[in-house]
């Protein structure tokens, strides 16, 4: 050891004897039967100040000096970063076991039925990646697919609810059901719009169900007429009604077929002798050719519109008509 070294551990021993207190002075004797190795180290001072750790009963020479240091002891709160022992450990196993206890009284509440399940909104439900798969806020719920793409959802309110499912593979085709203060029923919409209306009419509460072209016209429908007997139509593609089937006034069911004009040209519908009566007319609606039954029980056939006048020519004769035998 050179003399720069030995010069500055002398004198660190030398201000560690003067600094620590009276119990840890080389009386041998008096401290050899107080400490022990846990809790202190035996070393022996040589003249020129280098210490020498030897055995707690072990004597130092007379030359030397004997000398008892303490052993460090972990502050507060501060694991021993070697052993892990001290006040921080003894912290931590005491909050595990706080926490096991905790647990174990939850468990035991729950298998009760004592826990509450109230959860308030907004809230999310995430899967472990953290997608997000439902979604509650006040008024509605939404559910996500594994994608993160909006496939249902649920709304409320005051007057009402409706429940609608996305399609995860056509943009913007949705199906709606639901009731909502006067009206109630199913919806089907896609880009273009409404394609699919069942549902109550809110003004007379009759039910319909109405087929919508990618224009928005309605191309067919089935349900209720305004009086409330059942009614079917189709039409163009401009939406021009071209066929009806429905119940008359009188009770009576009825066929209608019409142009361009909406002018009705061909109408099949019960007679007035409870026989079918077909009618046909030209394009501005006047009637040119009719076939039914008679009060009698025969058919008869009339072409117009000549025909359908009292009497035909000077004698009034008829005019153009088929007749079966009575």
């Amino acid at each position: 050891m050179n003399h720069r070294i030995r010069t500055s551990l002398a004198f660190a021993c030398g201000a560690l004897v003067i600094a620590v207190p009276p119990w840890l002075s080389p009386n041998a004797q008096a401290q050899n039967a107080m400490l022990d190795n846990t809790t202190a180290i035996h070393v022996c001072v040589a003249p020129d100040g280098v210490l020498r750790a030897v055995a707690m009963s072990a004597t130092c020479s007379a030359e030397q000096r004997s000398l008892y240091l303490k052993k460090a002891v972990p502050e507060p709160g501060v694991a021993d970063p070697k052993t892990g022992s001290g006040d921080a450990q003894a912290v931590d196993k005491r909050r595990i076991a706080e926490l096991e206890a905790r647990v174990k009284n939850l468990e035991d509440a729950a298998n009760r039925g004592e826990l509450g399940n109230r959860v308030t909104a907004p809230f999310d439900v995430v899967d472990r990646a953290g997608k997000r798969i439902f979604h509650v806020e006040e008024g509605f719920v939404a559910i996500y697919n594994s994608a993160g793409k909006l496939a249902a959802r649920i709304s409320a309110n005051d007057s009402g609810g409706t429940f609608t499912g996305y399609s995860a593979t056509v943009e913007d085709l949705a199906t709606s059901v639901g009731a909502v203060g006067d009206q109630a029923g199913l919806r089907v919409v896609d880009a273009a719009g409404i394609r699919i209306d069942l549902g109550r009419k809110p003004d007379d509460g009759h039910y319909v169900l109405k087929f919508f072209g990618s224009g928005g016209k309605v191309l067919a429908g089935i349900g209720q007429s305004n009086g409330g007997p059942g009614l079917a139509f189709v039409a163009d593609a401009t939406g021009k009604v071209k066929g009806r089937m429905y119940v008359t006034g009188q009770n009576k069911g009825k066929f209608s077929v019409s142009n361009d004009a909406e002018t009705e040209v061909g109408m099949l519908v019960e007679g007035a002798y409870k026989g079918g009566l077909l009618r046909l007319s030209s394009s501005g609606g006047v009637p040119m050719v009719e076939a039914g039954v008679t009060a009698e029980g025969f058919g008869v056939v009339r072409a117009g519109p000549e025909s359908f006048k009292p009497g035909y020519g000077v004698l009034g004769l008829p005019g153009s008509y088929i007749s079966g035998k009575p």
